[in-house]
């Protein structure tokens, strides 16, 4: 038995469930897989969950579980995983599962393995691939100790698709317990219609090179025409630039887009830790030499103010 453990977000699942699906089924190599979802009213998280292709649907609901807390995460999964016997626990590579996913770990003496970007399954055996030395190199490892806890790096695996009969669903009740740690108030996540840095398929992103926090207009402009997410890199973050919660690399979020345009960038080590895994990468920087160019699809040497313009103008353009 494998267990997903979906997030959710504005009350529904967040869309990386897809790739979830995919990556618990390569894991189970036939065994059953299943989905948890958490919260203090999850009807209609399960009933959304219940139209994914897995076995069964488990609903955790307790009021202490209606604002995040590791505490309450880690004592609602507990119990269930145990009372599944499950093998593994997979959830995606999110801030929360960096927190709560080791600790579930550590509680059910379990092995642990993050940022996952493959699996190789053979028989009973999973050889695990994740990137490690700020994404300089690849790891294989393999977890021996059960359940093994993962964390999948978004964009990694093909999502599934949702259909077929709905999975059926069972309801539970866990005892939380007294709850020590609880999330007060949260850091800003892109909200304001925006699009979320770690769901973008496209995302436009800036760096010293933009010269000052006054000049985001012309790579916001180039997002919305896209549909992109605004990201940063650490160093306009650290200057006040911008909000943390827009920052890609090591220190910040890693996202894996679709499309990444890096305007600005010098493309320091920090920083392609968090997007070097991305399909495409377009680099727009006026120093040829910068290093962002070596890992670039596509590079474009050049004043930015110049050529962010013409791009968001060929973009309209071509939708009309």
């Amino acid at each position: 038995m494998i267990l997903i453990v979906a997030e959710a977000k504005d009350g529904h699942l967040k869309k990386n469930l897809g790739e979830l699906v995919t990556a618990a089924h390569q894991l189970a190599g036939g065994a059953p897989v299943a989905i948890a979802v958490l919260g203090a009213d999850t009807s209609s998280l399960a009933e959304e969950a219940a139209s994914w292709p897995v076995s069964a649907v488990h609903a955790l609901t307790a009021p202490e579980l209606g604002a995040y807390s590791p505490d309450g995460w880690v004592a609602a999964l507990t119990g269930l995983v145990q009372s599944l016997g499950a093998t593994a626990i997979v959830a995606g590579h999110s801030t929360e599962a960096r927190d709560w996913l080791p600790r579930l770990a550590e509680r059910l003496g379990g092995g642990m393995a993050t940022d996952i970007t493959g699996l190789n399954v053979n028989g009973d055996t999973a050889d695990i691939t994740r990137p490690v030395l700020s994404g300089k190199g690849i790891a294989t490892v393999r977890i021996t100790a059960q359940p093994a806890c993962l964390s999948i790096r978004p964009n990694a695996f093909v999502a599934a698709a949702p259909g077929g009969a709905p999975a059926p669903v069972t309801n539970h009740t866990p005892a939380i317990g007294q709850i020590a740690r609880t999330l007060l108030e949260a850091l800003g996540s892109g909200g304001n219609g925006k699009v979320e840095l770690s769901d973008a398929e496209i995302i436009v992103a800036g760096g010293r090179g933009i010269r000052g926090p006054e000049n985001w207009g012309p790579l916001q402009e180039l997002a919305d025409a896209l549909g992109a997410a605004l990201g940063a890199s650490r160093a306009v973050v650290d200057s006040g630039w911008i909000a943390h919660h827009h920052q890609v690399g090591q220190t910040g979020k890693t996202v894996s887009p679709k499309l990444y345009i890096a305007v600005g960038i010098s493309g320091a080590i920090q920083h392609l830790a968090g997007m070097s895994s991305s399909r495409y990468i377009v680099a727009i920087n006026s120093d040829p030499n910068a290093p962002i160019f070596k890992i670039a699809d596509f590079g474009i040497v050049g004043d930015l103010f110049e050529v962010l313009p013409q791009l968001t103008a060929a973009v309209k353009a071509a939708k009309g």
